[in-house]
């Protein structure tokens, strides 16, 4: 998953910096992110509370989904 989303990012950065009035695209790239960040919560919430298992995991899982949040916080798309 962090290396699907990295290259997801990575994408968007440079769409940006190539076409930065590019907006509709940006749009889908961003939706399509967190639409993969907001599909695997539930399975980290389900591993991690419910279960009780692997925390450590989660605890970097959790981390790396604020870190993309942000980047596309920081994107500078439309």
């Amino acid at each position: 998953m962090k290396v699907q989303l990295t290259e997801q990012i990575n994408a968007l950065y440079k769409h940006v910096r190539r076409d930065w009035d590019g907006w509709e695209l940006q749009e889908e790239m961003m939706e399509e992110i967190v639409g993969d960040l907001c599909s695997w919560l539930p399975i980290l919430w389900t591993v991690g509370v419910e279960d009780g298992v692997e925390m450590a995991l989660i605890h970097k899982s959790l981390r790396l989904c604020y870190s993309i949040a942000g980047k596309l916080y920081d994107s500078n798309s439309k």
